[in-house]
């Protein structure tokens, strides 16, 4: 049984919220501390006490939710918009399918129901802003605001193509004097569907990995240009999380087989890693394996471990995380939250200790560049049950 039926960050990571089956709660992130305990009561087994989705509005007294869990308290099709001042709803929003997945800016409430995309301005009475965009079924959707001003709000959005899987649209979203205009490019980002897509704090790039999950790729949201491509691996997984630094230079990913993964996306030389065989096999010989040694890899990488002993190894597969970032101005260190099991955890991410006097003779033979090159790696600092 999870102890949260789902766990978020705010815009900016400073604050997490976890959706329960008697209310929600607030985190402060780093250093970590309890903020908000909601719990609500049933009411006559018309109204229940579980909530399975929540979403705080920057650090303000707004939590967006939904009904879920084994109680639901509210509809799983009607958004909820709880004021904590006055410890009630403020806003609700009806739908005619199931939310799966909501955003709330300042002046913002995206909406995703299972075909389809739904955005209103943040008001007391909330105005649907444009016509619903089509997506595929279950489909992922990312959002951010990109720019404030004091009359004009613009925002981005993305998602994958109807028509043509593995492509993927960005809209930009100009709200002026309660009228929204938009513009958007569409481009190809895998051959196969796309299973994350997520923008960077900036909103100047975005990343996806297909529903293989061999490789990672990061676009310029401008223009769809191609920044970076990663191979996380040859086989395949399903990459459950993902996320971006603070200053965009790095990209955290974790996958079912419970493994994560750091890109560097502004690097210094050679950072990232590439496969020990790069080089020495000709590229004349086409063996299918030519592109796979030229890959860029991650900069390091992690197999997670259990935090608690008594429990299973299964217990760990089975379990799912969010990963959230410590600081704004930091892009070494960051948390993740179990679901499952409820638990916190710190990462730092350090450069190794240099090489002995053989490793340093045997790299420089083999290699000279990287006698100079950085080695990384992701160590546990702290964890706490919450």
């Amino acid at each position: 049984m999870s102890k949260f039926n789902h766990v978020s960050f705010n815009q900016d990571d400073s604050c997490f919220s976890c959706s329960t089956d008697n209310g929600f709660l607030i985190y402060n992130t780093f250093p970590l501390q309890r903020k908000l305990v909601q719990k609500f009561e049933a009411e006559d087994n018309l109204k229940g006490k579980s909530i399975g989705m929540t979403e705080l509005l920057n650090r303000s007294n707004y939590i967006a939710m939904v009904g879920g869990g084994s109680s639901p308290r509210y509809p799983v099709n009607a958004l909820i918009i709880w004021d904590d001042l006055s410890k009630k709803e403020t806003i609700r929003l009806n739908f005619m399918s199931i939310i799966k997945k909501f955003f709330i800016s300042r002046c913002f409430i995206i909406i995703v129901l299972e075909k389809s995309i739904s955005i209103y301005k943040f008001a007391k009475n909330p105005i649907k802003l444009c016509d619903d965009f089509e997506i595929p079924i279950n489909s992922n959707v990312d959002f951010r605001t990109s720019k404030e001003t004091d009359d004009q709000i613009n925002g981005i959005i993305c998602f994958e193509t109807v028509k043509n899987r593995g492509q993927v649209r960005i809209v930009n979203l100009t709200l002026k004097n309660d009228k929204l205009m938009t513009n958007s490019i569409i481009f190809k980002a895998h051959k196969t569907g796309i299973n994350l897509m997520k923008f960077n704090n900036q909103g100047n790039m975005i990343s996806t990995c297909s529903k293989k999950g061999t490789l990672i790729r990061v676009f310029n949201v401008h223009n769809g240009q191609l920044i970076k491509e990663f191979r996380r691996g040859l086989d395949n997984v399903t990459i459950y999380g993902m996320k971006f630094s603070p200053q965009g230079k790095t990209l955290a990913i974790v996958s079912n087989k419970q493994t994560l993964h750091v890109f560097k996306i502004l690097n210094d030389k050679n950072d990232n890693k590439v496969h020990v065989l790069n080089g020495i096999i000709p590229k004349s010989i086409n063996w299918g394996v030519t592109n796979y040694l030229e890959s860029t890899w991650s900069m390091c990488k992690l197999h997670l471990q259990n935090s608690k002993l008594s429990q299973t190894d299964k217990d760990l597969e089975e379990d799912r995380c969010k990963i959230g970032w410590c600081h704004n101005d930091d892009d070494d260190s960051f948390v993740l939250v179990w679901l499952n099991r409820g638990i916190w955890e710190k990462y730092v991410i350090l450069e190794k200790k240099p090489y002995t006097v053989s490793e340093t003779l045997n790299q420089s033979i083999n290699n000279q560049d990287s006698f100079n090159d950085k080695k990384w790696e992701i160590i546990r600092e702290s964890w706490r049950q919450l």
